[in-house]
């Protein structure tokens, strides 16, 4: 073990910001079409994820139609799943109006969903169903078995794009470059409403994660997604400044209309209950050998051990609040001098904050 005077300093996107840079065009000349995936491309690179409070087939509808891609959870049986992801996979949007849909060949909407990465059943039932991008939910670093079963996955499956996530060292993302693998998705610790760092130790701030997997994923012409810590528009930015293709959202677009959480009443105001992932390893759903616990688990409820739970003011349609990301992203995009987002991985100027900077940027106290 080295000393702890070594240890690198790891980065989130309170700690950055872009410098601004001329651009002799307008916002409304930028371009943020960007590939999801090996074979997929985004007019808008925004991605619902792939949980339980936040994306079935209502939420993926609309993040198509808006350019979009909403992820189908796993966290259901297959046959539920697969009937979700067909009514994605078959819905056709009216490019009148969703002139950016994210549409596969034929027309009819891009269809995505998650399955864990040794589950080749559930795979094989997505993608006769619809399914084009399969995210492989592991944490990291994952074992051999995690590693045997994308192997498997991505022979079985050549028609399919594999994305694989969690990741957020260079080393593991190498070796499912090596397997294959269509694009990478970087977070462990970062969500909202993940404690992993808290209650195992264990995770990476986002920005330096994400710029040391981008680096690994470079040399293969692999996409990377960025998921977790974005809270605003601003964080976006980063993240694609930073060189993710695209970023996955969850507790900011969990509160909107499209997603499967109750809404309830609270002192007069709409709010939307979400939840959290839990780490099924650690989670307790059966006898343990204590006595004293045992019998207090036969009167209570088993206590969450990663992920948490949250009531969130009710925002509304999906497209709302994406419009309002749209915006302030292509203004983020034209500030930083570039006119798309090749030319902003080129040319984004990124400084690191004081923690006063850090104040002082959240004074105003905006949410755009």
């Amino acid at each position: 073990m080295s000393s702890l005077s070594d240890a690198p300093v790891y980065l989130t996107f309170d700690d950055l910001t872009v410098l601004p840079r001329r651009n002799k065009d307008s916002p409304e000349a930028v371009s943020l079409a960007e590939r999801v995936s090996r074979r997929h491309r985004l007019g808008f690179p925004v991605l619902s994820a792939g949980m339980p409070s936040v994306t079935e087939q209502s939420m993926a509808i609309a993040m198509g139609q808006f350019g979009g891609l909403g992820v189908i959870h796993r966290y259901c049986s297959i046959e539920k799943q697969c009937e979700m992801v067909a009514a994605v996979a078959s819905h056709v949007p009216d490019r009148g109006i969703y002139k950016d849909a994210s549409v596969r060949e034929g027309g009819a909407l891009l269809a995505s969903a998650s399955c864990a990465p040794v589950d080749l059943e559930r795979a094989r039932a997505l993608a006769s169903a619809g399914a084009r991008l399969l995210f492989l939910d592991t944490p990291n670093p994952p074992n051999d078995e995690v590693f045997a079963g994308v192997a498997r996955m991505r022979q079985a499956l050549p028609e399919v794009d594999l994305v694989i996530g969690s990741v957020v060292e260079t080393d593991t993302a190498r070796r499912y470059l090596e397997l294959g693998i269509d694009a990478i998705k970087v977070g462990l610790g970062a969500g909202a409403l993940c404690s992993i760092r808290r209650t195992a130790g264990v995770g990476a701030p986002q920005v330096t994660a994400l710029e040391d997997v981008c680096v690994a994923a470079r040399d293969y012409g692999v996409p990377v997604i960025s998921d977790g810590g974005i809270r605003c528009s601003g964080d976006i930015v980063k993240a694609l400044a930073v060189g993710a293709s695209a970023v996955m959202l969850g507790s900011l677009l969990a509160s909107c209309d499209e997603t499967p959480g109750a809404v309830v009443e609270v002192n007069g105001k709409r709010m939307k209950e979400i939840a959290g992932l839990r780490l099924s390893d650690l989670e307790i759903d059966g006898p343990t050998g204590y006595p004293a616990v045992d019998a207090y688990l036969r009167e209570h409820a088993a206590p969450r051990v990663e992920g948490g739970d949250a009531r969130i003011p009710a925002s509304g349609p999906c497209h709302l609040t994406l419009l309002r990301l749209l915006r302030g992203v292509r203004v983020g995009v034209h500030m930083a001098g570039a006119l798309n987002l090749e030319e902003l991985r080129r040319h984004a100027r990124l400084v690191r904050v004081s923690p006063s900077g850090v104040l002082e940027a959240n004074a105003a106290g905006s949410s755009a």
